[in-house]
């Protein structure tokens, strides 16, 4: 399926917080749309006095919660923002702009350079300098780039489902800093500019498009007046994801859903043209030990069959008395799992006996069961390649089948790495992705399961119970700190 960006999507109002300010327009542009006018008579306006330089200062960046998003889309939203103010961003400042101007605009170099932009308009096809004098309907009036200055970790994990993708992101954790800078390239022509946003998005992709949803953003707002933009700008940003009032998931890509993070930039444009926008996916792990003692819960029907504590499993449907014994409820991803099978004393021998993991996904009230691991403990029957072969020509004698099964008193011990597991992740607790926690489909989680599974001898039948387990990731994940381009590079040169 595709993957459909929040940022490609239209977003309804939330009805929180006061209406947005309408948009601010280019001087010479009234209220009524003038058809005649376009990109050509906006450039001609020279006279100075709308022209405003693009430097933010570092005391007007700040960062909010998406659901306070609404409250900062003016500029007087963002003046009034009580987000944390980041004052220690340095400013890198505006370039100068280019010697080759083929916007059209009022130029900035002498008469040497106004040759040089005439002759590069006649060579210019024809239908491409049409397209320029749009508004930004046909190009892209700026090009817009993200970099990272934290020296981030890059990885190919991307959760269980592409645990071998090739493709390398910058990898953050979900309580770290990102900080960076955004370029803005004009290409030497003046480009008008309304509100801008650098955001750090979270949001859900589920098996249909129609309940793709965003889930948080974590947002910097320059504050500055709606003008001309021209050159280059060099935009710096931060964001201490520990320090939002949102917690961050683990970026996730299963079977049913995903969790997805991107750092995007959008800058709103007049109403007659396209806002421009640019996003850079990263990737997000969440770092937390697991607890020291049990946090989960009996089951009523566990305790109907005298369990007492939670990390004990019982077969309740089993005519016999069969249960696993286990420390705890919870564990690391580097833990090593212990476990205890006791059978005391049944009159139903057990011909197969195993210990799975299951992991369950729950996405708009679809439940995918996954088995990532299963130790046998008991296999009575023979495989089909431990019977003897007959002899070419020589029909063999009917042999009785023998199956061995376990009865009486017996206890098995478990112990299974973890780590040698594939395919495991954090636990992810139920995420609503909407406002309505109780609709289930706009809900996702991810569980893990310990269960005890047993076929009786003389019926047949299968028995099994499963009990819940949280898993947790204490140790990094494995990473690299070269640049996807400089790690190609070095496969390249391998080779």
């Amino acid at each position: 399926r595709q993957t459909i960006p929040p940022s490609s999507r239209i977003r309804a109002p939330t009805g929180r917080g006061r209406p947005t300010d309408k948009l601010a327009l280019p001087p010479g542009v009234d209220t009524e749309y003038d058809s005649d006018l376009d990109g050509s008579q906006l450039a001609s306006d020279d006279d100075g006095e709308h022209e405003r330089q693009f430097v933010p200062h570092p005391d007007d960046i700040h960062f909010t919660k998406h659901s306070e998003v609404q409250d900062f889309i003016s500029m007087e939203g963002a003046q009034e923002s009580k987000g944390v103010e980041l004052s220690d961003v340095d400013v890198v400042g505006v370039g100068a702009p280019q010697d080759t101007d083929l916007s059209g605009g009022d130029g900035e170099g002498g008469g040497g350079s106004g040759a040089s932009v005439a002759a590069a308009k006649r060579s210019m096809p024809l239908m491409e300098r049409m397209m320029r004098v749009t508004p930004g309907w046909f190009f892209e009036p700026a090009s817009i780039s993200i970099s990272l200055t934290n020296n981030p970790r890059y990885s190919t994990y991307a959760g269980p489902e592409h645990a071998q993708a090739k493709d390398l992101h910058p990898l953050y954790r979900t309580d770290g800093i990102i900080s960076g800078s955004v370029r803005i390239n004009t290409g030497g022509h003046r480009m008008w500019v309304g509100n801008m946003e650098v955001r750090v998005e979270e949001y859900c992709t589920m098996m249909e498009p129609v309940n793709n949803v965003d889930i948080a953003e974590l947002v910097v707002i320059p504050k500055r007046k709606a003008g001309y933009m021209k050159g280059v700008v060099d935009i710096p940003f931060e964001f201490d994801l520990g320090r939002s009032k949102w917690t961050w998931n683990e970026s996730y890509h299963g079977h049913t859903f995903g969790l997805h993070h991107n750092i995007t930039v959008q800058l709103d444009r007049p109403w007659y043209t396209f806002d421009l926008m640019h996003s850079k996916p990263i990737s997000l792990e969440k770092i937390s030990k697991a607890p020291k003692e049990s946090v989960g819960e009996v089951s009523e029907t566990g305790a109907a069959n005298g369990q007492t504590v939670p990390h004990e499993l019982l077969v309740p449907d089993y005519p016999g008395k069969l249960k696993m014994e286990y420390s705890i409820d919870s564990y690391n991803l580097d833990d090593v799992l212990k476990a205890s099978i006791v059978m005391d004393g049944t009159d139903a021998p057990v011909e197969y006996l195993s210990v799975m993991i299951v992991r369950e996904e729950f996405s708009g009230g679809i439940v995918c069961e996954d088995l990532i691991h299963e130790i046998t403990v008991h296999n009575g029957v023979p495989e089909d390649d431990e019977e003897e072969e007959e002899e070419e020509g020589v029909p063999g004698e009917a042999k009785e089948l023998t199956v061995e099964v376990i009865s009486g008193e017996a206890v098995y011990e478990i112990d299974l790495p973890l780590a040698e597991v594939g395919g495991l992740t954090p636990t992810i607790k139920k995420i609503a992705c909407d406002d309505n926690e109780e609709d289930e489909s706009y809900t996702v989680e991810t569980k893990y399961f310990f269960r005890l599974r047993l076929r009786t001898a003389e019926d047949q039948r299968d028995h099994w119970n499963s009990n819940e387990i949280l898993l947790h990731r204490r140790l990094p994940l494995p990473c690299t700190k070269a640049p996807p381009e400089v790690a190609a590079a070095a496969a390249d040169s391998v080779v």
